[in-house]
């Protein structure tokens, strides 16, 4: 993926074909030094100008990402500001990973353009904070979800496997099925040294419970240390599903002479994952090392 400055907050990556939809990726930072209410209104800026530059709008936003510096002091502004107000038109995810370039926050989008493409959010929780949204084309329909957590307190097993059985009946509420149409999670674990193991456990259960095995295959995956909304949140779960796909446009990515199979050493999830379509392919690259 080539990325293009746009400005000195915003770098932007887009897909075109003639025949399908526009696709544009955003990476928006803002400056080391300022302020988390300074640094709000640079992404803002960002989103209300150069964005909309490329013919992009909240109607075409599919999902939002906020990496955040202090979620616990940063949460509630954010969720008070007129950027989070256009962002939430889609799906969302808000985790503290302190952004690279010392600032506050750090914003991703992704957007869907094309003719006929239309976005709706949808129900997942009450609570205001699990989301979702689907973006219908004209042969598939992309759902996405963000920010699911469990109300089981700091046990990383059971939080886990509670998160994926609400995602798993979210899935065939909307007609798909965990094992036909999920392609890609991203899980952040708090405290990941301690945690991890007990996640990792739950989710190896569930997938085999859902037919999802190292005969069959898993789904492409990142597993990484975050802080997350409350304190006695362990884990929180992104995700990724396809409505329309068949089995035979999704191939499993393997490179066996420099990366093992991740059950090997015990985990449950593809190196990487690409679906195939009739103009264009994606490619589902999960977060991950090489273990001997």
């Amino acid at each position: 993926m080539n990325w293009t400055k746009l400005d000195e907050h915003c770098r932007a990556s887009c897909f075109s074909t003639p025949a399908g939809a526009l696709e544009h990726f955003f990476a928006i930072e803002s400056s080391p030094g300022a302020s988390f209410r300074e640094a709000l209104a640079q992404l803002q800026r960002a989103t209300e100008t150069t964005v909309p530059s490329l013919g992009l709008g909240t109607d075409t936003l599919a999902f939002a990402r906020f990496h955040l510096s202090d979620i616990a002091n940063q949460r509630e502004e954010l969720l008070a500001s007129e950027l989070f107000s256009l962002c939430s038109t889609a799906a969302y995810s808000i985790v503290e990973q302190p952004p690279l370039n010392s600032g506050t926050v750090t914003l991703f989008l992704y957007h869907v353009k094309g003719e006929g493409v239309t976005r709706e959010k949808l129900t997942f929780g009450n609570d205001g904070w699990r989301n979702a949204a689907a973006v219908r084309g004209q042969n598939y329909s992309i759902f996405l979800t963000g920010n699911a957590a469990s109300k089981i307190s700091f046990n990383s097993h059971d939080e886990t496997a509670d998160i994926f059985r609400d995602y798993s009946r979210f899935l065939v509420d909307n007609g798909m099925t965990l094992y036909d149409n999920a392609l890609r999670t991203w899980i952040y674990v708090r405290d990941i040294d301690n945690h991890y193991a007990g996640m990792v456990d739950a989710r190896k259960a569930h997938f085999a419970k859902h037919g999802m095995t190292s005969t069959t295959h898993y789904l492409a995956s990142t597993g990484i240390e975050a802080h997350l909304k409350e304190r006695s949140d362990l884990v929180s779960l992104d995700t990724l599903a396809i409505k329309g796909i068949e089995a035979g446009q999704i191939i499993r990515l393997e490179a066996l002479d420099h990366l093992n199979p991740t059950i090997e050493y015990g985990v449950t999830f593809e190196r990487g994952t690409k679906v195939a379509y009739g103009d264009r392919e994606h490619f589902y690259i999960s977060g991950t090392a090489s273990i001997d």
